[in-house]
């Protein structure tokens, strides 16, 4: 995997990917409401907030490059899972926020 802004081709595919996984889970959190009336508040809550914040890096990337890096560095980390979060460092070991 490319360090972050080092391939944007490479990048907008990931995104592009990612985006798609994510709405795809919550057509699956859908699905789980109408069989089972409900979804775990915990997962609804975590799917809302890394869709919002695939959806806010989506838009910062419109903006161009320097908007973006400025705007991504400034990203509540707290937003963000542990695991994306470290992998940005090249960790494969869960950073804290």
């Amino acid at each position: 995997m490319s360090e972050i802004g080092l391939e944007p081709e490479a990048d907008e595919k990931l995104l592009s990917r990612a985006l798609d996984e994510a709405e795809d889970n919550v057509d699956l959190a859908e699905r789980a409401v109408a069989v089972h009336g409900y979804v775990p508040t915990a997962h609804a809550s975590w799917l809302s907030r890394a869709l919002d914040t695939l959806h806010r890096v989506a838009a910062l990337v419109q903006q161009g490059p320097e908007l973006s890096r400025r705007a991504l560095g400034a990203l509540d980390r707290s937003r963000v899972c542990r695991r994306c979060a470290s992998t940005r460092t090249g960790s494969t070991r869960p950073q804290r926020p």
